[in-house]
């Protein structure tokens, strides 16, 4: 049990150094895109040209970012969720209640905020799940600026809860957001899925073919017109978990291997990519505009009310168990956190049809005021230092 509280400690403080990254990365991106716009675009239109087995994929950099480094981003994000599922957090019934339930009622309530507020309109409606999603590592990242006050019950519940809601955002992503379906790279694809489970099937423990066939989805799925971050997801779920005939756990190699890489290089260049709003593009009638102040409200309105009525409801019913050592003010808090939609969002947003000033002045701004409203309750809520030092 003291080994299995180390691995959560360690994997939100990782995380939480990872949200500094990434809020760094945002201002890295606002700055560079308003003092040095031309290098900016430049950078963001570098060529990249990937040839394997003589299949070639031909993206720029921004592009790159959005289909290249998400997949491995939401590789990690499926390994994570089948641990928890295997032996963790969420191995069994009473663990998964909560989250899963917060973290359906968390996508729901925003997405129903956005349409009922745009009227179902055609014009913007592509725009639904852009604030349906939590950003983990800026959301851990200001749960961590408030060190051992917070409970480790509701860190594990808001790490949680941010799984399922990628995992969603995952499912969207692909389903909603897949444009042009060009149906021969579609069986292709199909034939490399086949190739990986059977590989996974045939007890195969070397992690090269397994990279080696991804590869190749993933350059199928960028030419099928299906969204290549599933790719990742799919990789996660054929290589072998384990453990081994010869004690290995590949998949958790793979996680570990990857953790860094991701929080310290994969999320903060989509950040960069994605993040930068020219100013002189940007006026007070675009904080004015009714997407954005939309996009805002359902971030910080739908995921609060989502995510704390249910949890109170759910709680108050006896159907779960509150978290370790934690209050209602808390849950508060931690709701309110969950509206930092920020990573996901913006990539949503740039799938979607919405103008990109407004959907990004949208989220900036319901961002913000989620990550300062959380961290005000949970400021006044959280036991105080000296109170810890007593205990």
């Amino acid at each position: 049990m003291k080994r299995l509280k180390k691995h959560i400690e360690d994997f939100i403080a990782l995380e939480s150094a990872g949200g500094i990254a990434l809020i760094m990365s945002a201002i890295v991106a606002l700055a560079w895109s308003n003092l040095g716009n031309a290098s900016y675009e430049q950078f963001l239109h570098l060529p990249l040209k990937f040839n394997m087995l003589g299949l070639e994929v031909d993206l720029g950099l921004h592009h790159f970012a959005n289909e290249g480094l998400m997949a491995i981003f939401f590789l990690l994000v499926a390994a994570e969720l089948r641990e928890e599922v295997k032996e963790g957090r969420l191995s069994s019934f009473e663990q998964l209640a909560l989250p899963v339930n917060l973290a359906f009622s968390g996508f729901v309530m925003p997405a129903c905020i956005f349409l009922l507020l745009t009227g179902f309109s055609a014009d913007t409606i592509s725009g639904w799940a852009i604030s349906t999603t939590t950003d983990i590592a800026f959301a851990l990242g200001i749960l961590g600026l408030f060190s051992k006050r917070v409970p480790l019950g509701l860190k594990v519940t808001l790490l949680a809860l941010a799984i399922f809601d990628d995992l969603m955002a995952i499912v969207v992503i692909a389903i909603g957001y897949s444009k042009g379906i060009d149906t021969t790279y579609i069986m292709l694809s199909g034939a490399a899925v086949i190739v990986l489970f059977a590989m996974k099937y045939c007890r195969v423990v070397n992690l090269v073919p397994y990279f080696i066939v991804g590869f190749v989805l993933w350059a199928f799925m960028v030419k099928s017109g299906v969204h290549a971050t599933l790719s990742g997801v799919i990789l996660a779920f054929a290589i072998p978990y384990g453990p081994t005939e010869d004690k290995r756990m590949p998949l958790k190699d793979i996680q570990h291997s990857l953790h860094e890489f991701v929080a310290f290089f994969v999320v903060p260049l989509f950040t960069i990519c994605n993040a930068g709003v020219y100013i002189e593009n940007v006026s007070f009638d675009n904080l004015l505009d009714p997407i954005s102040i939309i996009i805002a409200t359902s971030l910080f309105v739908g995921k609060t009310v989502g995510i704390f009525i249910i949890a109170c409801f759910l709680i108050l019913t006896g159907w779960v168990k509150k978290p370790d050592n934690t209050t209602f003010p808390m849950l508060l808090g931690m709701s309110m956190i969950a509206g930092i939609g920020f990573t996901m969002s913006l990539f949503i947003g740039e799938l979607s049809d919405i103008d990109p000033v407004s959907y990004k002045v949208g989220v900036l701004l319901g961002t913000t005021i989620s990550a300062v409203g959380g961290s005000i309750v949970l400021w006044f809520s959280l036991p105080k230092a000296h109170e810890l030092i007593s205990k």
